[in-house]
């Protein structure tokens, strides 16, 4: 049995998946840019686009990932890809190449790999760079609808501690983009006035900020931290900006969890991912244990792939029992 509860996240806005995206239009050479268009999904757009010197063009789409076996990256479109990205620069890039991605105009995501440069047993910067993987950035505005009456706490019209949960590639961060853009909006249907939220946005996938400023709707009364580690960030943003909610993405040390402590203990409400796929599992982990055992968290939403998309496949409550009416499929 599995559970099934909608909305499948990618067809919430199917619309948005029309045209390809501009921003990534203008990082791409002409012939790269042909193909690109060729092979855009109008219902589903194109996930990623990996380019290893040498090796296949791939293209991965929600439906599964189209390898061009005719078409070989050479170092020549390598490099220009790179070049265009770096705005002809590629030096200025050096603590991108550090960290091992940057954020471009769009909120698009540019990885890279190469040759790792220590110094000091830390990593320096990467030469010879050989892979590049251009993760395209998208809202799926609405995706979390239907999820919103179980974190609402609609007699004291406030929002539930709650932790987001799915395996990698499941929609997590789509979902807590959405979720934190709602309630930072307000929700008139259940009485929940407009909150001011902080997001840790340590890896720079949740608001895709592009020179400070978000590039996917996280809200109005949204204060974003960008690419500051989480547990430092959670603690700055309490001082700082006085946030009602604080939301971050995969939570993943014990200074996380701390953190986390800290956030709840100051009465400030929490919205949150972590990789897993059930409660069982996140009962067993060092960092999380104590947490969940204290009832931190009031709801864990549950995710799974479901063919091309996401889908709700379960809601827990801080118990750990199901809130939601299981369906056979």
């Amino acid at each position: 049995m599995s559970v099934v509860f909608r909305p499948r996240l990618q067809e919430v806005e199917a619309a948005s998946h029309k045209k390809p995206p501009q921003d990534i239009l203008d990082i791409l050479p002409t012939p790269l840019k042909e193909i690109f268009i060729k092979t855009w999904d109008k219902e589903t757009g194109i996930e990623e686009i990996r380019l290893r010197k040498k090796r296949p063009l791939i293209f991965r789409l929600a439906k599964g990932e189209v390898l061009f076996h005719d078409l070989v990256v050479s170092n020549e479109l390598f490099e220009n890809v790179l070049r265009i990205i770096s705005k002809n620069s590629i030096y200025a890039l050096e603590s991108e190449f550090r960290n091992g991605f940057i954020t471009i105009k769009g909120g698009h995501r540019v990885g890279f790999a190469g040759e790792a440069v220590i110094e000091k047993d830390m990593i320096k910067t990467q030469k010879n760079l050989a892979s590049l993987n251009i993760r395209i950035a998208r809202a799926v505005v609405g995706c979390g609808v239907e999820i919103i009456p179980h974190i609402i706490d609609i007699s004291n019209k406030s929002l539930k501690h709650t932790l987001i949960v799915s395996p990698p590639r499941c929609g997590k961060t789509t979902l807590l983009r959405d979720l934190i853009r709602s309630i930072s909006f307000g929700i008139a249907k259940y009485n929940l006035a407009p909150m001011q939220v902080g997001l840790v946005d340590e890896r720079s996938e949740i608001a895709g900020c592009y020179q400070g400023i978000p590039q996917l709707d996280v809200g109005p009364r949204t204060d974003v931290l960008d690419r500051c580690p989480k547990d430092q960030g959670m603690i700055m943003l309490i001082r700082s900006m006085g946030p009602e909610v604080i939301a971050t993405d995969e939570l993943g040390s014990p200074k996380d969890v701390e953190a986390v402590r800290q956030v709840v203990n100051a009465g400030i409400k929490f919205l949150a991912t972590v990789h897993g796929d059930s409660y069982e599992q996140l009962t067993k982990r060092p960092y999380l244990k104590d947490l969940i055992a204290m009832g931190i968290f009031q709801r864990y939403i549950f995710l799974n792939k479901f063919g091309a998309g996401t889908w709700v496949k379960d809601i827990l409550s801080c118990q750990g029992e199901s809130i939601l009416k299981h369906k056979k499929t």
